[in-house]
């Protein structure tokens, strides 16, 4: 079974992501999620083109999949999640 791993972004430097991404990489991971949410999401796609140009010119990402969840919060609030999955 492939391990897999997930990286959330946030409002860390995006760098910060790039080296959680690689040391997932070294460490055994086959596929990593790359999840996002609100204004975080140009975020993602950043630092999943850095990767695959820049950092991993090996690696191929034959498939990305896009995905967006509606959650519901304590109070009666939603909002929209959106992933990216890269693998």
């Amino acid at each position: 079974m492939a391990q897999e791993s997930t990286v959330h972004i946030r409002t860390e430097p995006t760098m910060n992501h790039v080296l959680v991404v690689v040391m997932l990489l070294n460490n055994g991971s086959e596929d990593v999620i790359i999840k996002a949410c609100g204004r975080s999401m140009s975020r993602a796609v950043d630092l999943a083109g850095m990767m695959r140009r820049r950092l991993v010119q090996r690696a191929s990402m034959p498939n990305i999949k896009m995905d967006t969840k509606v959650l519901r919060g304590e109070n009666g609030s939603t909002a929209d999640v959106s992933s990216s999955r890269y693998s």
